[in-house]
């Protein structure tokens, strides 16, 4: 009984064995069987014919399709055409006998030829596909390359594209991806056996050779395109002679690769080339293609060419005071100083060479100090130079005046003393003085005296400025005056020796204990030491404001960077015309600051807006409400504020940009946020192009910005930016991403095709069924063991 479970044991493995045997044989079989559209001749509808070459292995093709995708597929044969490895079978769109392995090669040609009743090839635009049980085996993609392309033919390409049965750029006016068709004589041939799916598998046979190997002719020699001369519209291109070609091909693009139609058509004689029309200071590609009469041809290396620009100047400005007094600091200011390309630019100051007075500016970028001995005219130059070493020269003059008590401002008052500080009163002893006016002004010879007489060794202040509404502290390691922790005074004189300010006490101090001036300009004492920070009490310390002993001038302010309280706020509309003269403005903020250039943000009040800018950051984001004061100037690229302060204001405002067309652009909407769409047309670099039919638009991604997307050529966009203008005209500057919106759909791949033939999911099923009752055996004997 024993030796019966044995035997049928291995009776069961030997039969699982040959089973998984058959199935690993009929997967060999239909992998190695390869074949491929060898040349095919589409150029005269009555004669139409393909050649196939089986490249490996052995099989059927009886049921394979070819097809150009117009929907009217039919298979090879009725009847079985089995090929093996070496063997051509020719196809023809016309009526005849199919010689199937019945019939044999009845005509004695040495190949099979098949007959299929569907549509021909076309001789314009076309494809040819391979597929067995819907598996695309090979596929050849042609076309005249005239400039048009329908857009069934571009749908049938994208989608061979997409299935990665073919490489190549395919758009309406774009058929540079398919192999370029010869004349009606001849064929379109392959290479050699290898494949790539792409027309550089193919040639242009003069002498179609059906059912035979392809006879493979030598292309051109390469040729050497070289930039002779360039200019700010136009590109000398030159080359040397190439030997036995029927002609030349030349080629431009604005990205690289990105080639359609030829730019020009030349002769054998020709060697160079003017390609005129070009754009200032943008990138050109080109490519130079040798053919000769087999249809052959050889590319040069690409060429990249970069136009010149003509280059527009800067201006320079200078802003500065009429006049000023000797001993004090002034300070010129160029920031409004700017160059049409947006180029940095390089700022040189010098006085006047028939300026008595020498040697006393000293210059940081865009502003330049210096403080005059003597009284008189002092005449100032700036010359400010930007990349192309273009620059511009711009002069100013200030009137020095020996100063008299009424020339300095009487708004600077002690605002905190620390007589006792915690720790050592040599090092943390201070004096604090406050701004109360709304300019800033240099302290250059003011003096700081505790005592009116005897007591410390004035103190005699160099070139210190203090802002507008703003703080300075007066250490006594660098005053060397000594506050007694008792009584003391504190006298604040201006350079005439006019006592501005002056404090005293006559009451002890603690340590950490500080006397500070109130809101209600009174002085009183505090255990809260606010050194450079506005003066704060205890709640108890702030009950009292009974005034004391001070004799200080002090006026309630706070230290903020808001804008004058007593300033009127203007609308933009009203302030526009209101140029130089400082200005209080109610606008909102469309751009970030520093996002679309440094210090640079935008404003709009209604249909009104400007380009703001300010030294210092602003915090507000897009849609908050601002007042804003400082000074109205107009630049090439609209009218800029330059901020002096702000503060934000209650409510936020929801832009909505202005639907706008190309040729409907004007200077009247610089600076606006707008709104524009339209068809992707080229790329160079942070830039692209939209035509919306009136004209072209000029789109340019700031580096502050955001990172430029691809934005391939017929792409539909809407973009929304701010509306700028440059030398080279109009251009609208997108925000983020999100200002970016695709109206286009992406074409999705077809699904991958399954590679199982029907013999081969036959033959896997029939040996399953057949081994299942065998294992299902197996599994009670091994139960029964």
């Amino acid at each position: 009984m024993k030796t019966q479970k044995v035997i049928s044991l291995l009776f069961l493995s030997i039969l699982a064995a040959l089973c998984w045997q058959l199935w690993s044989q009929v997967q060999a079989e239909e992998s190695d069987f390869k074949v491929l559209i060898s040349e095919l001749s589409p150029a005269d509808s009555t004669h139409d014919w393909a050649e196939l070459y089986v490249l490996s292995g052995s099989g059927n093709v009886a049921n394979f399709v070819l097809t150009d995708l117009d929907g009217t597929d039919s298979m090879l044969a009725q009847d079985v055409v089995t090929l093996t490895e070496g063997d051509y079978a020719v196809v023809h769109w016309t009526t005849g006998v199919d010689e199937t392995d019945l019939v044999g090669d009845s005509n004695n040609n040495g190949y099979r030829d098949l007959y299929l009743a569907d549509s021909s090839l076309s001789a314009t635009d076309d494809q040819l596909v391979l597929l067995n049980d819907e598996e695309i085996l090979d596929a050849v993609i042609w076309s005249n390359h005239d400039g048009s392309l329908a857009s069934s033919e571009l749908d049938d390409n994208l989608d061979l594209v997409a299935a990665e049965a073919w490489q190549g750029t395919f758009a309406l006016d774009d058929q540079s991806g398919a192999v370029l068709l010869g004349e009606i004589d001849q064929s379109i041939a392959r290479l050699e056996t290898g494949d790539t799916n792409s027309k550089d598998d193919w040639q242009i046979l003069a002498s179609p050779t059906p059912g035979a190997a392809n006879i493979v002719h030598t292309p051109p020699a390469k040729p050497n395109l070289i930039l002779q001369e360039i200019g700010t519209g136009s590109a000398l291109l030159a080359w040397d002679s190439v030997a036995e070609i029927s002609g030349y091909e030349l080629y431009e693009a604005i990205l690289s690769g990105d080639y359609a139609l030829p730019l020009a058509t030349l002769d054998t004689t020709e060697t160079s080339y003017e390609s005129t029309g070009l754009e200032q200071d943008e990138i050109y590609y080109y490519k130079l293609r040798a053919l000769n009469e087999q249809g052959l041809f050889t590319d040069s290396d690409e060429l990249e060419v970069h136009t010149e620009s003509s280059n527009e100047t800067p201006t320079a400005y200078i802003n500065a005071p009429e006049q000023g007094f000797t001993g004090e600091e002034l300070v010129l200011e160029a920031s409004d100083s700017f160059d049409p390309e947006d180029e940095p630019l390089l700022f040189n100051w010098a006085e006047d060479e028939n300026n008595p007075q020498r040697d006393i500016l000293e210059t940081d970028n865009e502003e330049a100090r210096f403080v005059a001995e003597e009284a008189g005219a002092y005449k100032f130059s700036l010359v400010v130079t930007d990349g192309e070493n273009e620059s511009d020269e711009v002069l100013a003059e200030i009137d020095i005046l020996v100063p008299t008590a009424e020339s300095y401002s009487d708004e600077i008052v002690i605002n905190e003393i620390l007589p006792n500080p915690v720790g050592a009163d040599t090092e943390d002893e201070f004096i604090e003085l406050k701004n109360l006016g709304d300019e800033a002004v240099n302290l250059v010879n003011w003096q700081l005296d505790d005592l009116a007489t005897g007591g410390s060794k004035a103190y005699t202040l160099p070139s210190k400025t203090i802002q507008a509404d703003s703080l300075l502290v007066i250490k006594r390691s660098e005053s060397a005056l000594a506050l007694n922790n008792d009584a003391d005074e504190v006298n604040f004189l201006n350079p005439a020796g006019e006592i501005v300010d002056s404090i005293s006490y006559d009451e002890s101090f603690g340590e950490g204990e500080a006397y500070a001036r109130t809101t209600a300009g009174t002085f009183q004492r505090t255990t809260i030491v606010t050194e450079g920070k506005e003066n704060e009490f205890s709640e108890a310390e702030e009950t009292d404001d009974t005034p004391n002993d001070s004799t200080s001038s002090a006026s309630s302010s706070s230290n903020t960077q808001t804008a004058s309280a007593t300033c009127e706020k203007l609308s933009l509309e009203a302030a526009k015309e209101n140029l130089e003269d400082t200005l209080c403005i109610e606008a909102s903020v469309s751009s970030d600051w520093g996002q679309l250039g440094k210090n640079l943000l935008y404003l709009q009040d209604g249909n009104v807006a400007v380009q703001g800018y300010s030294s210092t950051e602003i915090t507000a984001q897009i849609g908050q409400k601002l007042a804003l004061e400082g000074k109205m100037s107009e630049l090439t690229s609209g009218l800029r504020f330059k901020i002096t302060a702000w503060e934000e204001l209650t409510g936020k405002t929801e832009f909505t940009a202005l639907a706008i067309n190309a040729d409907a652009l004007s200077d009247e909407y610089l600076g606006r946020l707008v709104k524009v769409s339209g068809e992707v047309t080229k790329n160079s670099g942070n830039t692209f192009y939209l035509n919306d039919s009136t004209g072209e638009l000029k789109i340019v991604v700031q580096e502050s910005a955001f990172t430029k997307p691809e934005t391939p050529k017929g792409t539909e966009l809407e973009v929304v930016g701010i509306l700028d203008q440059t030398s080279s005209g109009y251009r609208i500057l997108p925000r983020s991403l999100d200002d970016l919106y695709s109206a286009t759909t992406k074409l999705v791949a077809p699904a991958a095709l399954s590679k199982t033939g029907i013999g081969l999911s036959y033959g896997i099923i029939l040996c399953m069924l057949s081994c299942l009752p065998i294992l299902l055996m197996r599994v009670k004997f091994c139960k029964f063991l």
